[in-house]
């Protein structure tokens, strides 16, 4: 899947009588050599969010993650590279992703492969100070690169870069907050007072610093202020920093910065003018594993955690949510054959039963039960069935309609096909023409990505298969031979294949002419 990042999102419903408990869980997954990271020693983490690919350098190559598997990008798959050993992944503050590696080359992700950025960048080799910018505007790292900051200057790899405007930038060093813009040659020291500062970050438009005793303050540019800021749990507590086991992540690309303590991650965000505050987003953090990198993908509760020794983890919220009845009573059931969401997080089981915390009748008020399958064909239509009836049921206007009326078996299936629905009544199983894709739904529930045949009665097969998403192959064997086997062609009386034919270039089907075949016996 290309979860893109697994984009895969897991929602499981409790049905219960008596208690309301809300419950959550968090699964973690762990990248490593072991199951084709190219190193476990992570020098950058970049989420691309627009095509759910995890960039991951690594000091053996970098690796694209999607969810399931890796593609490796060294320098023996991409010289561009110059050496193996990547120094960093870092995104400017239009997002695009830049890559570095020890060889001083510049790369950078489009169109989800890596290229090279510049000719020439080839002269920062082991003076990674030339790119001391690259996360800020073109025009300052353009700069940065034809001068790089002295050595005064921190190391490459701590260095923050907080942006006032494209020509003038605050970045942080070891020692301090420095100044950059087009008219100062090198960064210039901000004069802090008697604040040691020891990181920063924004958040939206707003730059905050911290010291080294782990206190927060809101820094202006203006006039150099640094004002004490608090920091507060969701609950409303007051968020007490441990100095040994705290840690602030932050980078350029990042929406919030990313506060880690005791086993635990929490976004900070800056809704309020007058304090700060960390609302949860992880649990269950790798213990004595120094973590230098950071990414969160919200819409998918996605936690990445890049380290220097132990590869990558991924941690990932579930949420359980129970749901109860309107009504209880020792006859309640508590099990259902099947269920569908509806709009405002109530459930409709198959009984026609609505099942959550303050139903509304206007909801789904059919009365009836129904049976077995309940379908949904689009974001706001569902199918069920009752006797000898088939009904749509509008979830948002709560209308139902009759689709058809055909005594339908307890098992029928329901198959969208473009505006058409393919429906099998009482028949359970039909091997032919429309019936084939839906006993591939009953039997498999999947779409097939390949299907052969070789008459018009594989049609539907073939055409199910190549409209869904993703990639798909459809071949059609055009028996032409009629001394190996029965021939089926336009005219035949069994077995015809004339509709295939005059659409296989539509679909892009392989057509095979079973005279063509070498060798057959």
């Amino acid at each position: 899947m290309r979860w893109k990042l697994l984009v895969v999102f897991f929602t499981v419903v409790f049905i219960g009588v008596t208690t309301h408990t809300s419950f959550s869980q968090y699964q973690v997954t762990h990248l490593s050599t072991e199951n084709g990271l190219p190193s476990n020693g992570i020098k950058g983490l970049q989420w691309d969010e627009k095509t759910g690919f995890l960039w991951i350098a690594t000091e053996a190559g970098v690796a694209r993650y999607n969810g399931i598997s890796f593609r490796i990008f060294d320098n023996k798959t991409n010289p561009a590279l110059g050496s193996g050993r990547i120094v960093f992944a870092r995104k400017n503050y239009k997002g695009k992703i830049f890559i570095g590696g020890e060889s001083g080359n510049l790369l950078t992700v489009e169109d989800n492969l890596i290229h090279y950025f510049f000719e020439g960048s080839e002269k920062a080799r082991r003076d990674y100070n030339h790119y001391a910018a690259i996360s800020a505007s073109d025009t300052l790292f353009k700069k940065c690169f034809a001068n790089p900051w002295n050595e005064k200057m921190s190391s490459f790899s701590t260095n923050k870069l907080l942006s006032l405007s494209d020509t003038s930038l605050i970045t942080f060093a070891r020692d301090g907050l420095y100044y950059y813009s087009l008219s100062t040659p090198q960064p210039v020291p901000v004069n802090t007072g008697r604040y040691k500062i020891a990181g920063a970050f924004s958040i939206g438009d707003r730059q905050f610093v911290i010291d080294s005793a782990n206190r927060l303050y809101n820094f202006n540019r203006r006039n150099n202020s640094v004002i004490p800021i608090p920091l507060f749990k969701n609950n409303g507590d007051l968020f007490v920093f441990n100095k040994e086991n705290s840690k602030v992540l932050w980078e350029v690309g990042m929406e919030l910065p990313i506060i880690i303590q005791d086993g635990k991650a929490g976004e900070i965000d800056g809704v309020n003018q007058s304090f700060l505050r960390a609302n949860l987003i992880a649990e269950n953090l790798p213990e004595n594993t120094q973590i230098n990198n950071a990414q969160y993908f919200k819409k998918g509760k996605y936690f990445f955690l890049g380290t220097v020794s132990k590869g990558v983890f991924i941690i990932h919220q579930d949420e359980l949510y129970p749901k109860h009845p309107a009504v209880s009573n020792i006859n309640q059931l508590n099990s259902f054959y099947s269920q569908i969401e509806l709009p405002n997080g109530n459930i409709i089981t198959n009984e026609g039963r609505i099942i959550g915390d303050s139903p509304d009748l206007n909801d789904f008020n059919i009365g009836i039960f129904f049976y077995n399958n309940v379908s949904r064909i689009n974001d706001s239509t569902i199918t069920f069935g009752r006797f000898d009836t088939i009904f749509g049921y509008n979830l948002r206007t709560y209308r139902k309609e009759i689709l058809l009326n055909e005594k339908t078996a307890v098992g029928f299936a329901i198959v969208p096909q473009g505006k058409e629905l393919i429906i099998a009544p009482e028949l359970y199983f039909n091997d032919d023409k429309e019936g084939k894709p839906v006993g591939i739904i009953r039997y498999i529930g999947k779409r097939p990505v390949f299907t052969a045949g070789n008459s018009d009665g594989d049609y539907a097969m073939l055409q199910y298969t190549s409209t869904g998403s993703g990639p798909h192959f459809g071949m059609f064997v055009h028996h032409t031979d009629d001394v190996l086997e029965t021939a089926y062609d336009r005219n035949s009386h069994i077995g015809k294949l004339d509709r295939g034919l005059n659409d296989a270039a539509i679909y892009n089907w392989l057509v095979v002419d079973m005279k063509e075949i070498p060798n057959l016996p």
